[in-house]
């Protein structure tokens, strides 16, 4: 497994708000990705869309 941290990434909400935070990108050896990030109400779980990462669920 691998952990990236990723700078200053677009983060958008299941409203369509939009954040600018820093992520942490988790990479498994099976080639599956997490990744997450946390928001003003808990951490998120997020999965990246074409130009940015979209909010799943919060976790918290």
């Amino acid at each position: 497994m691998s952990v990236e941290i990723l700078e200053d990434q677009i983060i958008y909400t299941t409203s369509n708000k939009q954040f600018i935070r820093n992520i942490i990108k988790f990479t498994y050896d099976d080639g599956r990705v997490k990744a997450e990030c946390y928001l003003h109400d808990g951490v998120a779980e997020l999965k990246q869309v074409d130009d940015g990462w979209k909010v799943i669920r919060i976790v918290y």
